[in-house]
C-alpha cells in the first residue's frame, strides 16, 4: 500500500517500521538490573584510579569490540533522600595490561523500563589484575527506580 503525503510517496510498512524503531530507542530492557549504590568516585585494589559521573551527552558509542560488562559487578541501589539514587560497583581488569573504562548507567523505572537519568563513570587506568570500585548518584526526585548498567567499554 503507498501513502501520498504532499506529493511525498513513502511505503506505509516503512513509516510504521520507522515508528517501532523510534518507540523501540525510547525504552530500555536491561540484561543486567541491579540494586546498588553509587556517586562518581572509585577504589581501587592494586592500582591507583578514580571515576567521576558524566553528563549524558558524554554517553560513549558502544563498540562491542570494545565491551567489558563481564569486567563490571554491581550493588545495591538506594536513594539517599532528595540527592537521588545512589549505585556503585567494582570493575576489574583481567587482561595483562593496564585499562579505563567507561560505564553507562540508566536510572529507569520500576514499571515500563523508561530511563529517568543516564549517567557515565570514567575510571583512571587500572593495572592488570586490579579492580576499582566505581560510584554515581542520578535520578533526583523520582520514586521507584531501578538502576542499571546500560554498557561497560574497556579503552585499551
Amino acid at each position: 500500500m503507498i501513502s501520498n503525503l504532499s506529493g511525498v510517496r513513502l511505503p506505509m510498512i516503512g513509516g510504521a517500521t520507522a515508528a517501532l524503531l523510534a518507540l523501540a530507542a525510547c525504552s530500555s530492557s536491561p540484561s543486567a538490573p541491579a540494586t546498588g549504590s553509587g556517586t562518581g568516585a572509585a577504589a581501587t585494589t592494586g592500582a591507583a584510579a578514580a571515576a567521576h559521573a558524566t553528563t549524558p551527552a558524554d554517553v560513549p558509542q558502544y563498540v562491542a569490540a570494545e565491551n567489558a560488562r563481564k569486567a563490571v559487578t554491581t550493588g545495591a541501589c538506594t536513594k539517599d533522600g532528595a540527592k537521588g539514587w545512589v549505585f556503585s560497583g567494582r570493575v576489574t581488569n583481567t587482561t595483562k595490561a593496564a585499562h579505563r573504562y567507561s560505564i553507562v548507567v540508566d536510572f529507569v523505572t520500576a514499571k515500563g523500563d523508561t530511563v529517568m537519568d543516564t549517567k557515565v563513570v570514567k575510571t583512571a587506568s587500572i593495572k592488570p589484575g586490579a579492580s576499582a570500585s566505581w560510584k554515581t548518584m542520578g535520578a533526583a526526585g523520582h520514586a521507584g527506580i531501578s538502576c542499571v548498567v546500560r554498557e561497560a567499554l574497556d579503552h585499551a
